[in-house]
């Protein structure tokens, strides 16, 4: 009877230890805002990220695509949810610039709350497979003749891949012009099916079209070559130097109490930093990160300083 009595009182223990990180939220449902169609990198981390945060916990953590607006619908729906810790807003460092590229922005992202940077973005610089161009040299040197010739598809106007894109162009000396698209995978497939004929998009949205043969990788906007293309070089090896690195963050709503955020940064920073999610990021070429809160916070407030000179350097406007 008494070892009976122990087994029942350690499995109370265990249920309330697993649902500590949810103690401040009324339930277990979590709902993360993603402003991109399915299929793309920030969809893709959201998912895997969900998944392992909701066996950890035994917790309902939901993944929903908002798309439009460059974000803003995403973001704006956010920044009017309840501050109660069941609506995250993942999206990327380029979020942070809305006010210096639009006009009217219905929100201030210096409100939100950061909860964490979940992983730093690599990008690749990709061709469709039918133009003659094999190395990044040889599609340079056609670039350069042919000004505004190519156009160049990116996930939207305002997106980190797009200032990637415009980077890279300043540096190298060309022009070429912008074709927004609704997402990654929608964009990467314009070069699959010669809508565009080049592309900047993350590794984790280029690699299966890769694969297919339809698309060519040219360059990496990484430090070093990625393993999961080994024979494709930088943009530092091509004398290109000035590039931001880009990355997946999530938000809260303004005004989250600070005990609800140190409770679900936990909770996400463990499922981020999971095993198995740490090598299939790492397979996708991501840098994990996973800092806290006020990790996060402090470096925003530099991506945002140096963001806006990138903004008007690059003279980017939506509206």
């Amino acid at each position: 009877m008494k070892q009976q009595r122990r087994n029942v009182i350690a499995v109370l223990l265990a249920m309330t230890l697993s649902m500590t990180a949810f103690a401040q939220v009324p339930d277990d449902r979590i709902m993360i805002i993603v402003p991109w169609a399915a299929g793309g990198a920030g969809d893709k981390v959201a998912r895997m990220v969900a998944k392992r945060w909701s066996e950890n916990t035994g917790a309902t953590i939901l993944v929903e695509n908002k798309t439009g607006a460059g974000g803003i619908i995403a973001a704006d729906f956010v920044a009017k949810a309840k501050p109660d810790g069941h609506t995250i807003l993942l999206d990327q460092s380029s979020m942070l610039l809305h006010t210096f590229m639009r006009q009217k922005v219905p929100f201030n992202p210096a409100d939100f709350v950061p909860l964490t940077k979940l992983v730093v973005l690599p990008h690749v610089l990709l061709v469709n497979a039918q133009l003659p161009y094999t190395t990044a040299s040889e599609f340079l040197t056609a670039a350069r003749a042919n000004p505004n010739k190519f156009n160049f598809s990116t996930p939207g106007t305002g997106s980190s891949q797009q200032f990637v894109f415009e980077q890279f162009a300043r540096g190298a000396g060309i022009k070429v012009q912008h074709v927004p698209y609704k997402g990654g995978a929608p964009a990467v497939l314009a070069v699959a099916t010669g809508e565009v004929e080049l592309s900047s998009v993350t590794l984790s949205t280029a690699l299966p079209q890769i694969a297919t043969g339809k698309v060519r990788a040219l360059a990496v906007d990484t430090p070093e070559r990625l393993m999961a293309l080994p024979n494709v070089p930088t943009f530092g090896e091509l004398g290109i130097t000035e590039i931001s690195r880009a990355w997946f963050g999530t938000f809260l709503p303004p005004g989250t109490p600070a005990a609800v955020v140190k409770q679900l940064n936990e909770g996400i920073v463990s499922a981020l930093k999971d095993p198995r999610v740490m090598e299939a990021m790492r397979k996708d070429g991501f840098v994990v990160a996973g800092n806290t809160s006020q990790q996060f916070a402090a470096e925003i407030v530099l991506d945002t300083k140096s963001g806006e000179k990138l903004v008007r350097e690059l003279n980017i406007r939506i509206d």
